[in-house]
């Protein structure tokens, strides 16, 4: 039988980072393929200034 062996730190974080970089690649993939421009504009003034009011009011420990 084979003795298990520890995978060394730096082996495992690489493995993550690859497999975090292929999830990546694969999300990617999907907004591009779902996510086409049709000429369509959004204003987003309005909706950013409501996520800031959420900032500006969420006490700090609990940014």
């Amino acid at each position: 039988r084979m003795a298990y062996q520890k995978m060394p730190t730096s082996i495992k974080y690489n493995k993550q980072a690859l497999l975090a970089g292929l999830e990546d690649v694969a999300l990617m993939k999907n907004v591009d393929d779902t996510h086409k421009p049709d000429g369509r504009t959004f204003d987003l003034k309005p909706v950013m200034g409501v996520i800031e009011q959420i900032f500006r009011q969420t006490p700090p420990n609990m940014l």
